[in-house]
């Protein structure tokens, strides 16, 4: 019998046994890095080495109750989704980043989105990405149509206003997003799966001379009936979306852009400038993340980048291909930028000074738009 003066046992629902619940600020899921991690060895792998997932409890608890989205969430208040080792924390509001919603340049300048392959596979390992990012991924392959997904959840998410809280998103609502015309149950459940994998994705990342960080795309995600309701992580946006370079989403460019690989290379050339040295086709082959082999990258290339000049001339109105060298895979891409220009936004630590840069009426800077090299 227990003492008169200790608490009473707290009920655990069932299907939650062997579930561990973390308490805030215990380091495993919202804890930023305070040093940077150990990156001994520079040479990243072609691919990411998979590995096994852990498992989901099978039952998924009772659907707790969603407050008003708008105020501010009270007292860290535990909203709880079906996975393990999650605990909502109270909720912080969303950072201040401007509208539309503009996203860190790391999603397009590495192979977290990838071209090809089984989306939902599981990944362990280094990411390839541009030379000022050094990522660890966990979690499922994502796909091209997962980073759709994911802009729209995240333009959601900046709309409800905060972060760590959960909030309803219409899976009709993300169907149209996508240009999708069919609304029916294997739609709608397609596309919970994406957002399920987005909150299964863990990314650890260092932005070189900024910052580091870790957490993962989306907080949760859990459905009901049309609707899912989801969380954003702020481990991970808090640091993303303010110490990275960001970047307008080119919608309207690559609406007609329909192959996986098209749509990577409209939003690759979307954040990039022309060079006179061209792009490897090794370095695009591995910066995609393509699921299939070099030779069989290359055969598709071609007919990728004349979809998107012919779809998306002002982000890429004309190319070449041409071989250097002697080797079989001695090619290069020499892709013309178009004269829709990405617009981009600094950290505001970067803001300050830099060719580009204009002062507003008030003596702050604009935001400056160009390409960024990868």
């Amino acid at each position: 019998m227990a003492h008169p003066s200790q608490p009473p046992a707290k009920h655990i629902p069932e299907g939650w046994d062997d579930c561990v619940v973390d308490t805030p600020g215990d380091g495993d899921r919202f804890d930023i890095k305070a040093t940077p991690p150990d990156w001994s060895d520079d040479e990243w792998p072609d691919y990411v080495v998979p590995m096994p997932l852990a498992s989901s409890p099978s039952k998924s608890p009772e659907a707790p109750v969603v407050g008003n989205p708008h105020p501010a969430p009270k007292e860290s208040p535990a909203l709880t989704a079906p996975k393990a080792n999650l605990l909502l924390i109270a909720g912080r509001p969303f950072p201040k980043v401007g509208s539309p919603l503009k996203l860190p340049a790391m999603a397009t300048r590495s192979a977290l989105f990838q071209v090809g392959g089984f989306a939902g596979a599981p990944l362990a390992g280094p990411l390839a990405s541009s030379t000022q990012y050094e990522l660890s991924y966990f979690g499922p392959r994502l796909s091209m149509r997962d980073k759709r997904i994911w802009e729209i959840a995240m333009a959601a998410a900046q709309k409800h206003g905060w972060l760590n809280s959960e909030f309803p998103l219409a899976l009709s609502m993300v169907a149209k997003g996508l240009g999708v015309k069919d609304r029916s149950t294997k739609t709608s459940n397609s596309i919970f799966e994406s957002l399920r994998r987005l909150s299964e994705a863990k990314l650890s990342f260092t932005i070189k001379g900024t910052s580091f960080g870790s957490g993962h795309l989306l907080g949760s995600a859990r459905k009901e009936k049309s609707r899912a309701f989801i969380s954003v992580d702020s481990a991970f946006t808090e640091i993303a979306f303010t110490k990275d370079v960001r970047f307008a989403i080119p919608h309207l460019a690559r609406e007609k852009v329909s192959t996986d690989l098209g749509l990577w290379l409209c939003d690759f050339a979307w954040v990039n400038e022309e060079y006179e040295k061209g792009f490897d086709v090794q370095y695009l082959w591995r910066m995609s993340g393509s699921g299939t082999t070099m030779d069989g990258f290359m055969k598709h290339l071609r007919t990728a980048l004349d979809e998107v000049s012919s779809s998306a001339p002002g982000v890429l109105p004309s190319y070449r291909i041409e071989k250097i060298g002697r080797g079989a895979r001695a090619w290069k891409v020499f892709m013309k930028r178009g004269g829709d220009i990405a617009a981009f936004e600094l950290p505001r630590s970067e803001r300050s000074k830099g060719a580009g840069a204009a002062m507003g009426s008030k003596g702050q800077k604009q935001v400056r738009k160009g390409g960024v090299a990868l």
